[in-house]
């Protein structure tokens, strides 16, 4: 029983600390984010108003190439995301990528 104990102790102790990582991380807002290529499994080269050219290096906690994988060559009119360290997570409501221009309801392409 101690090892169950221990178990639930350590599981309870993750999920505050991250709930608090997540609740206290600032939420960044790019526009005009062009995803231009997929550089590695968990990161994309990227370009946005904001910050020029970056690379966005995506956290485990959610599927980014589910997203992004599709949105190659296409750029998002609007991107929300939480920085946790090294990586970027849009798990969270109100973040992701917008990509349809809301006059022409269309996608932009990378020219």
């Amino acid at each position: 029983m101690v090892g169950a104990g221990m178990f639930a102790l350590m599981a309870v102790s993750f999920f505050a600390v991250r709930g608090i990582q997540l609740g206290s991380a600032p939420i960044d807002e790019e526009h005009n984010v062009a995803i231009i290529a997929k550089t590695s499994p968990v990161e994309w080269a990227m370009h946005s108003d904001e910050e020029g050219y970056f690379s966005y290096r995506a956290c485990s906690d959610f599927n980014n190439a589910g997203v992004l994988d599709p949105a190659v060559g296409y750029i998002a009119r609007v991107a929300k995301w939480r920085q946790l360290g090294d990586c970027r997570s849009i798990r969270d409501t109100g973040l992701g990528f917008w990509f349809k221009d809301p006059q022409t309801n269309a996608y932009r392409r990378i020219q």
